[in-house]
């Protein structure tokens, strides 16, 4: 008997087959050996006939304009607190970093293959590969050291 008993979640994809073979098999073995989760997916089955016996209903005549008209005539609140702004301040500073440093990597990535470095490095006779992969990397460095102090001054 497997002790591990599939929550709510998954006896719902189960039940939809929205669940990959290896889990629907899994799943099919526990419920064979498991009354409790069988009374559990049983109760889903029931909710599912349920609701989809149950009647549509309309929404009353001249909502959306209602509502739309509600939305025109107040103004969005603004609640300005603080503390939230102290707190954001070291977040920007962050994500301006983050953005500053994926610039540079676009850019030298950029540079890499436009400067034809990745040419370079795949056409690469088998017996001068040492000496040319170490020149390719020292120019790629260079490349990316000069790129990096271009854009953080």
């Amino acid at each position: 008997m497997n002790i591990m008993h599939p929550d709510d979640r998954t006896l719902e994809r189960y039940l939809n087959k929205h669940i990959d073979e290896l889990m629907n098999k899994r799943v099919a073995l526990h419920l064979r050996a498991c009354p409790d989760c069988r009374r559990r997916l049983a109760a889903f089955v029931d909710m599912e006939l349920l609701l989809e016996n149950m009647p549509l209903l309309d929404a009353p005549s001249g909502l959306s304009d209602r509502v739309m008209e509600a939305l025109r005539q107040e103004p969005p609140m603004a609640v300005e607190r603080p503390a939230l702004k102290q707190e954001t301040a070291g977040k920007k500073t962050f994500w301006r970093t983050e953005l500053a440093n994926g610039l540079v990597a676009t850019a030298a990535t950029f540079l890499f293959i436009y400067s034809g470095a990745m040419g370079k490095l795949i056409s690469l006779d088998a017996y001068e590969l040492e000496a040319g992969v170490r020149s390719g990397t020292r120019l790629l460095f260079q490349t990316i050291e000069l790129l990096s102090k271009q854009l953080l001054t």
